[in-house]
């Protein structure tokens, strides 16, 4: 199947780990999940793109796609990761992604390659190091986040 463009008023799901969060402790010593932190954005040394889910690949309205991406891309976890689920992952525009790379000068693709989940799709040409585009990608363009747990 060749790859597709996703059009930039598509959105995009990004695991981040538990580690890759943004925390705050509360008044009664609570860990609070306020966000993504720019290393959730940084490539492994094994990863030549960043991967990503199409959200507007699955049926239904926008809440119910999100339910489906997560859903599809749970399976890609190790075999560690039980209920409750750990990390969190961020919701970001197509169009906005490209932008914010586009202002540090990094002509970015984001494209659909389904493999074991139907909506996987691959951030290409992502610096391997910018760590001014990744915290712009934390906080600006994939603020909107939900806890992985909060999907049953």
């Amino acid at each position: 199947m060749p790859s597709v463009n996703i059009p930039d008023e598509h959105h995009i799901l990004r695991y981040a780990k538990r580690r890759d969060l943004r925390t705050v402790v509360d008044t009664d010593e609570n860990e609070i999940v306020i966000g993504l932190a720019r290393d959730a954005f940084k490539l492994r040394d094994d990863e030549t793109t960043l991967s990503v889910t199409w959200i507007e690949y699955f049926q239904g309205d926008f809440s119910e796609q999100k339910v489906g991406a997560v859903k599809a891309f749970r399976p890609t976890f190790t075999s560690s990761a039980k209920p409750p689920y750990p990390g969190a992952f961020g919701v970001g525009l197509v169009g906005d992604t490209k932008l914010a790379a586009d202002s540090y000068g990094h002509k970015i693709r984001i494209l659909h390659e389904p493999d074991n989940n139907p909506g996987h799709s691959a951030v290409h040409r992502i610096p391997r190091d910018h760590d001014d585009l990744f915290e712009k990608l934390a906080t600006e363009v994939f603020a909107d986040f939900f806890l992985n747990s909060e999907i049953s």
